[in-house]
């Protein structure tokens, strides 16, 4: 891959066969972001899983086809549904979505421009701390790790015997109820499954994209849900 390939690829984990269908208009770069990813703790959250189980070795990339950029989303969801049918399990999570800015080649100005703002923004990766910051930040975290006094655990107590706002308790019944499971119905088999995880289990996908399609008035995998009891 010397060149700049612009297509769709697949990820397969050799150790459970799960696989991921992605597309980039540079699928080289792409693959190093997937790694550095890895590396970084980030990313799609089912390949991480497996990654810290089996390693980066276990992951075996390849090329499925090269297309246009304006064809990506289409191949994408086409490659997807075709492996599904074959009874693969899938990395992937929710929908396809493209993204406005794929493709799009920023000129000298704006690249200056950019480089310019990171040079000035104390946060960007790779900038030098202070050893005077860094003494400060050391004795923050010093402090955090000391035990509570008895006052302040009195007050905290206090605090939480505080009748609660009927906001506060609206969204506390709501976490509980996620926390529990909360049914869920498929419009498309209308099928009914009692929490996210069931549902996911069904559909052979992640619980979260269920819930993103539903929170987002989506779909996950071709399929659409919402909630019936709440």
């Amino acid at each position: 891959m010397s060149d700049i390939i612009c297509g769709i690829y697949k990820i397969t984990c050799s150790q459970n066969q799960k696989i991921y269908i992605g597309s980039s208009s540079n699928i080289k770069t792409r693959w190093h972001r997937h790694r550095s990813n890895f590396k970084n703790n980030c990313g799609n959250p089912n390949m991480l899983n497996s990654y810290k189980k089996y390693g980066i070795d276990s992951f075996v990339f390849e090329i499925l086809e090269k297309c246009e950029i304006d064809e990506l989303i289409k191949k994408e969801t086409y490659w997807a549904e075709k492996y599904k049918s074959e009874g693969h399990i899938l990395f992937n999570c929710g929908e396809f979505i493209d993204n406005p800015n794929r493709g799009i080649k920023y000129g000298e100005d704006v690249r200056a421009k950019i480089s310019k703002s990171l040079l000035g923004n104390t946060h960007t990766k790779g900038h030098k701390v202070k050893e005077e910051t860094k003494a400060k930040i050391s004795a923050s975290l010093k402090k955090l790790g000391r035990k509570l006094s008895k006052e302040n655990i009195e007050k905290l107590r206090e605090a939480a015997k505080k009748p609660k706002s009927e906001e506060a308790k609206l969204k506390m019944s709501k976490i509980r109820i996620e926390m529990k499971g909360i049914k869920v119905l498929c419009i498309d088999t209308n099928e009914t499954f009692n929490s996210y995880k069931e549902a996911a289990e069904k559909f052979k996908t992640d619980y979260q994209g269920i819930r993103q399609s539903i929170l987002r008035n989506g779909k996950c995998h071709g399929l659409t849900f919402k909630h019936i009891n709440i």
